[in-house]
């Protein structure tokens, strides 16, 4: 599936910016792919590697919202059900 390599050049770009080169503002990004590759294996009912991407992505947004980015408690709540989802099926 292309979407998923897609996806993982994405985060390992990602990867790279934040924590190699601390551009801490690229972490919600860096979720948004995580979700979104969690979403795409779902889809290819690669059930532990979308767990782990979800969860990954629910970390981060967890903790943007608890440093007071209050706009991505949605995105934080997309990815905690999405998480659960997961979870019950693996």
């Amino acid at each position: 599936m292309r979407a998923v390599a897609a996806y993982d050049d994405a985060i390992a770009l990602y990867r790279v910016l934040v924590e190699q080169e601390h551009r801490q503002e690229l972490r919600n990004d860096l979720a948004r792919a995580l979700y979104n590759l969690a979403l795409a294996r779902e889809k290819q009912k690669a059930l532990p590697a979308a767990l782990e991407a979800a969860r990954e992505a629910r970390r981060l947004w967890e903790a943007l919202v608890n440093e007071g980015m209050k706009h991505l408690e949605k995105d934080l709540a997309d990815a905690k059900e999405l998480e659960a989802r997961l979870a019950k099926r693996s």
